[in-house]
Parts: C-alpha cells; sequence; structure tokens
C-alpha cells in the first residue's frame, strides 16, 4: 500500500546495502525536511519497505530521492508501477535522480523508469560516501 510519507516512516528504518552511506542521515530533521514535498512510503504488512518523493529545484524541475530498505527486493514490481503512476501524474517537466556507477540494478531501474543517463562518464568523487554517480533525468515535453 502507498501512503502519504510521514517523519514517522524512518523511525527503525534500514536501508538495504547500496544505501548504506545514508543509514547515518536518518535523523529526525532530514525526515521532517523529506516531508515537505511530494514524498510518499510503500507499507507491507505494517511495515515501510520503501520511501521516496521528489524535492523542487526550480521552477518544474525536481530530485527524485528513494530510500530502499533492506526487504525491498521482492516487491520492486509493484513499487515499480506506483511509481510510474506517481510521474505520470506529476507535473514537473524535469525530475533528476543520481545513481552509483557501480550499482548495475539502480542504473537498469532508472532505465525501467524512463529516466535517461546525461553523464556519458561517472561524476567523479560525486556523493557523500566518495564514490562515482550517473546524473538521469527524466523529461516531460
Amino acid at each position: 500500500m502507498i501512503v502519504p510519507f510521514i517523519p514517522a516512516h524512518l523511525d527503525g528504518f534500514k536501508v538495504f546495502e547500496w544505501m548504506g552511506h545514508i543509514q547515518d542521515k536518518l535523523k529526525p530533521g532530514y525526515a521532517e525536511a523529506l516531508s515537505l514535498y511530494p514524498s510518499y512510503s510503500m507499507v507491507i504488512e505494517g511495515s515501510v519497505i520503501a520511501c521516496g518523493g521528489a524535492i523542487p529545484t526550480g521552477d518544474h524541475k525536481y530530485m527524485a530521492w528513494a530510500l530502499m530498505g533492506e526487504n525491498t527486493a521482492p516487491h520492486m514490481l509493484p513499487l515499480t508501477r506506483e511509481i510510474l503512476n506517481f510521474f505520470s501524474l506529476f507535473e514537473a517537466k524535469r525530475i533528476e535522480a543520481h545513481v552509483r556507477s557501480d550499482f548495475k540494478q539502480g542504473i537498469r531501474w532508472m532505465n525501467i523508469l524512463g529516466f535517461q543517463c546525461e553523464t556519458p562518464e561517472p561524476m567523479k568523487y560525486w556523493g557523500d560516501d566518495e564514490m562515482d554517480y550517473f546524473q538521469f533525468s527524466r523529461v516531460k515535453a
């Protein structure tokens, strides 16, 4: 079930291994900031398994964010469908996202979600984790 994101959804939330560098940032102020923008959570059997949304970075331009829990994998198909539905209704002209260059499943997922890679080479040491990232965008004409 998809529900509006609230800060309490991050209480005790454990991100899956590829997002481990984010775990320390999941503090009350961080969750409060995310809740100010269009954001949702997927809840299965009473547990939050994923959260995501879009933060405005300009007129009709947004940065997508997602936090995947340790037990998200079995639910990727319904989660992907919900996100595609969100994007189809969202009035942003441009949505950007960043994915670690060595995270093959994340890159594949960006393509499934209709994003195009904009950086032919990874952006070196771009992330807070000092890893290389690709920038993706999804643009509505």
